[in-house]
């Protein structure tokens, strides 16, 4: 579709099978700035089929993956897709996933390298204080983030 701008598919149990067609069919697509996946039981491997269209997109501006269960290893892909050079997201939900510490650090050291992310959610994560620390330093490097929702963490 040439002229797809906005695709909002939350509540569709997706899952990882899904979205990897999902991914391969968005690829080629030029005009798509808005992706909602919520509550789509991804998990880790979902993240690692989305990791492609989030590094490799000239277009994505928004994700929301909220309560997905991508757990700290799906939030890795997603921070390292995120810290690729030419990553065009400006939005990311990613609250509700049980980050932790490490899918908090992974984020805090994309974050570092990544210049177009302008609003995070992290909400309802179990970010600790480890994590906390590690996001707070990257906010500091970080000038381009105008919104930030952390609250409901440890």
């Amino acid at each position: 579709n040439a002229s797809l701008k906005s695709l909002f598919l939350r509540n569709n149990d997706i899952g990882p099978d899904g979205a990897r067609g999902l991914c391969v069919g968005l690829m080629a697509n030029a005009t798509l700035t808005k992706l909602n996946l919520k509550n789509n039981k991804l998990g880790p491997e979902g993240a690692k089929e989305l990791a492609p269209l989030l590094a490799g997109s000239k277009v994505l501006l928004e994700i929301n993956l909220w309560n997905n269960g991508l757990g700290p290893v799906g939030v890795t892909v997603i921070a390292e897709a995120l810290g690729r050079e030419g990553a065009t997201l400006e939005d990311l939900d990613v609250g509700c996933n049980a980050v932790g510490c490490e899918g908090a650090k992974s984020l805090a050291h994309a974050l570092r390298s990544n210049r177009r992310i302008e609003r995070l959610n992290l909400r309802w994560n179990e970010i600790e204080d480890e994590g906390g620390a590690a996001l707070g330093a990257a906010f500091g490097d970080n000038h381009t983030l105008k919104e930030i929702q952390m609250f409901g963490n440890k």
